[in-house]
């Protein structure tokens, strides 16, 4: 039918597994919101023949993540990653893997490497409204699994 699955929309994209190599697999529960874009190093060069010359470098990926708070699954990953820190614990490898159910009935997966997490919110609570948390993270690379 035309008009049909003409673009994707958020749910498509919505399995999202992490894996922490200290941890196993993280489960972070009621994420409602995940972002990433690429990272450029953007170059330029004037020579004196006045030609400018541009070149792009990739410098990894960024994005964030967000939580409607069901239960401690967030903070209970982040404690625990603070913990390890201040016993002297090495950090663990990160691997984001995102799964994409394609227009087509096929699916693609892209994962993030050499990731980084980084708490930014653990929220706001008031009276009847919704406890919203919000983690970012940069990786080195995003390749193609699948």
């Amino acid at each position: 039918m035309a008009g049909e699955n003409t673009f994707n929309i958020g749910r498509d994209g919505a399995q999202l597994t992490i894996i922490d190599s200290n941890s196993g697999p993280v489960t972070i529960s009621n994420i409602t919101g995940f972002s990433s874009k690429p990272e450029m190093i953007k170059l330029k060069s004037v020579p004196v023949n006045g030609r400018v010359l541009r070149r792009s470098i990739y410098d990894g990926h960024s994005g964030t993540f967000e939580i409607d708070r069901q239960d401690a699954s967030y903070d209970q990953y982040f404690a625990d990653a603070e913990a390890a820190y201040f016993a002297g614990l090495p950090p663990g490898q990160v691997f984001i893997t995102q799964t994409v159910n394609e227009l087509d009935g096929s699916v693609s997966q892209w994962q993030y490497s050499d990731v980084a997490l980084y708490p930014e919110d653990n929220g706001n609570w008031r009276g009847q409204e919704k406890v919203v948390q919000k983690f970012s993270f940069e990786a080195g690379r995003k390749i193609r699994i699948a």
